[in-house]
């Protein structure tokens, strides 16, 4: 069986470089998708949760960000709004239903950097994949990020790129590496060392601040410990001992973040990593002391349009809360619709299935 499966992987590579069907010897046609739902376990299943989860969130709060709680409020008066792609009125947003942002196309490049190297996550890598994205898209991409990676030494050294811009900028502290980082999480959720140094590395190719490193780590650590069935209340512990000047973070109230603060003064706050950060562990406390009087799904969509109506970076908020719930509850407990309707479905299909061939190695 496992030299039918590493053929079926190899059969689809040769297939979709003559863009044709693969088979496999039983003479049925498979798909990413249905290598997953044949062959997932139980870690695979969380790690689709992650890769999608993230992904689905980052797409449905997409339109409404850089708005505030009482804009939201004023054009969607209705408390279960949004449970849908279609449903947002998309004035001014050049996305199409259904596509994530910047958000998920970096942390497709963490992915894309590992397959490059999968015994070493190299900077230098990630560099070139998020420059390469940075030239041919960059649509959405944050002040920070975008200064770091038009920096002339981006490419060949990026963490004296991303310091020299930090301080140019006055030393922030934005959210562009805490949104991407769940998917380090996956990668290796088994080797916490290697999540850990993977983590600060990747956040480090473009944020130096020492905040956004350290959200970022403690965001990947915690999808590393929920993908491999640590139990909840111990991966908080696990957290919030290793990062004490977070602790208050993860405890915070979706009132007491503020996520679209000034923003209706004209002093927008809300892009601060710990902001963000915040909102994903809010999220997944929220999820779990709700869940049990729900569905998965409806209490999935209960919470993230908790976080989204809260206004402010409403794609990169919904991103990591959706990240942080998919960890936790696996990818069958996602709304089925939205993960249907994703503009770009089969690609994070294929990073799922090169990710199970992968472990299967291990």
């Amino acid at each position: 069986m496992k030299d039918e499966n590493s053929a079926l992987i190899q059969a689809r590579k040769i297939a979709e470089a003559e863009h044709r069907p693969i088979r496999s010897k039983f003479s049925w046609e498979i798909s990413s998708e249905e290598y997953f739902l044949y062959k997932a376990t139980i870690r695979d299943k969380r790690i689709a949760g992650v890769l999608f989860g993230q992904a689905i969130s980052d797409a449905l709060g997409l339109p409404v960000e850089n708005k505030s709680k009482k804009k939201i409020e004023a054009l969607y008066p209705d408390p279960k709004w949004p449970s849908d792609y279609q449903e947002v009125i998309r004035k001014n947003c050049s996305w199409l239903p259904g596509e994530f942002s910047d958000d998920t196309e970096q942390a497709l490049a963490i992915l894309d950097a590992h397959f490059e190297n999968p015994s070493e996550f190299v900077q230098e890598f990630f560099a070139e994949y998020l420059y390469d994205w940075y030239k041919n898209n960059s649509k959405g991409i944050g002040k920070l990020s975008g200064k770091v990676m038009g920096h002339p030494d981006f490419l060949t050294n990026p963490s004296l790129a991303a310091k020299e811009s930090w301080e140019e900028l006055g030393k922030p502290s934005p959210n562009g590496a805490v949104m991407r980082t769940s998917y380090v999480g996956i990668i290796k959720p088994w080797d916490l060392d290697w999540t850990r140094a993977t983590a600060i590395t990747a956040a480090s190719t473009t944020h130096t601040d020492p905040l956004c490193i350290q959200s970022a780590t403690a965001v990947s650590l915690m999808i590393a410990y929920l993908v491999e069935g640590i139990d909840i209340f111990d991966a908080f512990k696990k957290i919030n001992n290793e990062f004490p000047d977070l602790a208050e973070w993860t405890n915070k109230s979706l009132e007491e973040l503020k996520l679209d603060e000034g923003l209706d003064e004209g002093n927008s706050k809300i892009g601060h990593t710990l902001k963000c950060f915040g909102a994903g562990f809010w999220a997944l406390r929220e999820f779990n002391n709700k869940h049990i009087l729900d569905t998965c799904d409806g209490q999935f969509l209960n919470v993230l349009r908790q976080v989204i109506r809260a206004g402010g970076d409403t794609d990169t908020n919904a991103a990591v809360a959706g990240s942080l719930m998919g960890a936790y509850i696996g990818f069958y407990q996602l709304p089925k619709h939205l993960v249907s309707g994703l503009v770009r479905k089969n690609d994070l299909y294929d990073y799922l299935v090169r990710l199970m061939h992968e472990h299967r190695k291990q």
